[in-house]
């Protein structure tokens, strides 16, 4: 039981079948495993392609015990998914982790947030458009720019004062 293996190619139905007829054969010689063991066992099965989809199950429960049944259900869940999107039983990704937070390609957009141009950066900050504030001349902004601030140096502070008078409190 410790050794089986599922291959890359195999189904996963025919593999928990498997599963469980030697689960069967040792349960009859009363060598019995806990519900949580036999989950455990069943995801080390599974081959290295479906490393994040073992992850994935491990970390969902938290403290609580894996049950059987629900990894059992959710690797038969994993199999049709890869399937119906054409993954195949020996895609290297389980679940779709990449698509969540921020995308490493360049000018990945996906429909949201402004388009960006070909370096990666908003076409809205490219500088063609942008005004300094500091010398009033189109093409870069006040932090990149190459005049003398007009505003004097930059270790310069401000500083608010505020006046109180006396005042009477009575209680």
């Amino acid at each position: 039981l410790f050794y089986l293996k599922m291959g890359e190619s195999a189904s996963v139905a025919t593999h928990i079948n498997e599963f469980n007829t030697i689960v069967s054969q040792l349960t009859s010689v009363e060598i019995n495993f806990d519900d949580e063991v036999r989950a455990l066992i069943l995801l080390a099965s599974l081959p290295t392609s479906w490393e994040p989809m073992r992850a994935a199950v491990s970390n969902s429960v938290g403290k609580g015990k894996l049950q059987f049944n629900d990894v059992r259900d959710r690797i038969l869940a994993e199999e049709v998914r890869r399937i119906d999107s054409g993954e195949g039983a020996s895609s290297s990704s389980a679940l779709n982790f990449e698509s969540r937070g921020r995308s490493s390609e360049k000018n990945s957009n996906r429909g949201r947030g402004r388009s960006k141009s070909r370096n990666g950066r908003d076409k809205s900050r490219s500088g063609r458009r942008m005004e300094c504030w500091n010398c009033g001349k189109t093409g870069h902004i006040k932090k990149n720019c190459k005049a003398p601030r007009k505003d004097g140096s930059r270790n310069d502070a401000n500083v608010i004062t505020d006046e109180v008078q006396d005042a009477l409190l009575l209680s």
